[in-house]
């Protein structure tokens, strides 16, 4: 099978996707999306990730990078490029790894069997007008894979006429394993920092940590728009203590991640909204405790009294110095917080299952 994959430059999660489609001997052209402004939480253009790259590279029959503007007019234009590139030689299948304007470009593109992937703000946080592209982008697609359960009834919900299936996209439980952390209980944050994975909210309820817990240091890996703003109300409001503490990475690709991932014992998410995010399965594969905001996505991932509104800091500052203290109970959850990964988002696994949706097409 041939397949041409619409993928985000600067997206993380498509990158093992790519890879994992790849090694069940499917013929891959990657179309990359550059971001457009601070829609990546990295940058494409450093060292680590153009090494990244160049590995995708060696793993794909062709990479092209789309010519694009900015703006969400850019999806428009991409359609036809799509088009003409393919007018000679198409491929068997298109998918597209995002709803939004990924999935648009592709169905305009005019492919007969076009697949698309739902992995979350695709599809609950989009706005009208769109939401009415996005719908139509969705039901002239020949199937819809959705990123977990909930999404899957979500994207039912804006396209009803859409053939939906949940999939998790799911994480490589054979390099997210677990890692031996030492000295302080450290958490980790590794969404990006943009508005509705509400990193704000976390560093408030740091702020608010009660004197006398056990040594505790917290780890911001991504980057993000609102990581300078974020930066200046750390710098504003926390104690010298405090700031000492806290490490905002800037943005970090998969394989600089691992290593921070291994060597924290606490994973927290504040989202306002989500699919099943894989940075929390890469998390809990590596058997990190979860504290999570309380919204439906999270709720299957996390004990009730560690789900947390996302706006209430008081009650998220609660939970994280019950997490810092609770030694035995972190230990008690990591085998069978890791199990639950490797038995229903192993991403070898449901790469293969993947293939074969877009072989039956």
């Amino acid at each position: 099978m041939r397949l041409a994959i619409l993928a985000g430059l600067g997206s993380p999660w498509s990158y093992a996707a790519i890879e994992g489609i790849a090694r069940q001997g499917v013929d891959v052209e990657v179309i990359h999306i550059p971001p457009d402004g601070a829609e990546s939480y990295i940058d494409p253009q450093s060292p680590g990730w153009q090494q990244k790259i160049a590995s995708l590279e060696s793993k794909v029959s062709m990479r092209v990078e789309a010519p694009m503007s900015r703006g969400k007019f850019r999806y428009f234009r991409l359609g036809p490029w799509l088009k003409q590139r393919w007018r000679a030689s198409p491929p068997d299948v298109v998918l597209s790894l995002y709803g939004g304007g990924m999935a648009l470009s592709a169905v305009l593109s005019g492919h007969p069997k076009v697949a698309i992937y739902a992995v979350g703000s695709d599809v609950l946080s989009v706005k009208f007008p769109y939401k009415l592209l996005t719908a139509w982008s969705l039901q002239r697609a020949k199937l819809v894979l959705a990123n977990g359960d909930f999404l899957a009834e979500e994207t039912r919900r804006l396209a009803p006429k859409a053939r939906v299936e949940s999939l998790l996209l799911g994480v490589d439980t054979d390099r997210f394993v677990p890692g031996h952390s030492s000295g302080a209980v450290q958490l980790i944050c590794s969404r990006g920092f943009k508005p509705v994975y509400n990193n704000l909210a976390i560093l408030k309820a740091l702020a608010l940590l009660p004197e006398g817990l056990p040594e505790w240091r917290m780890v911001f890996a991504a980057g993000g728009e609102l990581l300078g703003p974020s930066q200046q109300w750390a710098e504003a409001n926390f104690s010298p203590e405090q700031r000492q503490r806290v490490t905002f990475l800037g943005g970090v690709g998969p394989d600089e991640l691992l290593s921070p991932l291994q060597q924290s014992d606490v994973f927290v998410s504040m989202s306002r909204s989500d699919g099943t995010a894989t940075s929390l399965l890469e998390a809990l594969s590596c058997g990190l405790f979860p504290v999570l905001s309380d919204i439906p996505a999270n709720r299957e991932w996390a004990e009730p009294r560690f789900l947390i509104a996302p706006d209430d800091v008081v009650g998220l500052a609660r939970a994280l110095a019950n997490a810092i203290e609770g030694e035995a109970m972190r230990a008690a959850a990591k085998p069978r917080l890791r199990q639950k990964i490797v038995d229903t988002a192993n991403s070898e696994t449901n790469m293969v299952v993947l293939v074969q949706r877009l072989q039956a097409l």
